[in-house]
């Protein structure tokens, strides 16, 4: 589900056209219909497998094992609306070139998608799941 949710926000993102963000939220309401929101600072991504990856991890760090969940939400803020602030260190690292291999392989992925449908393209994880299985989380009809 965090992978499912997170390709919802990270096409969002793209079609706002925002740059990336630098903070994952996540929503979650429990058995008695309370809700708790956690966050945290990531660098700044808009990569559907950093959005997802965090968004576990927060769920994991702040959620026991068997907690019943009836809803889920993943967001993302702080964006950077394409200024990116430079350094030696960011010049130095190869990291910035896997980044951008990334985010060239989300791209034409999204254009795929858009294309020929949403469920014409799909991560392994998440063909695992059958109630996942071809569910468009965008909720778009296809023509």
């Amino acid at each position: 589900w965090f992978y499912a949710l997170s390709e919802s926000v990270v096409a969002r993102l793209r079609a706002a056209d925002v740059g990336r963000a630098n903070t994952v939220h996540i929503v979650v309401r429990n058995e008695h219909l309370q809700d708790t929101t956690c966050q945290t600072k990531v660098p700044p991504t808009a990569i559907c497998g950093d959005v997802a990856k965090t968004a576990y991890e927060l769920y994991c760090r702040h959620f026991p094992i068997g907690t019943k969940v009836r809803m889920l939400g993943v967001t993302v803020s702080g964006f950077d609306y394409h200024v990116e602030q430079l350094s030696l260190d960011d010049a130095l690292a190869p990291q910035g070139a896997t980044y951008e291999k990334k985010e060239r392989m989300e791209n034409a992925v999204q254009m795929l998608r858009s294309k020929y449908g949403y469920a014409s393209l799909q991560r392994g994880l998440v063909l695992e799941d059958e109630k996942l299985n071809g569910l468009d989380i965008r909720g778009k009809k296809e023509e």
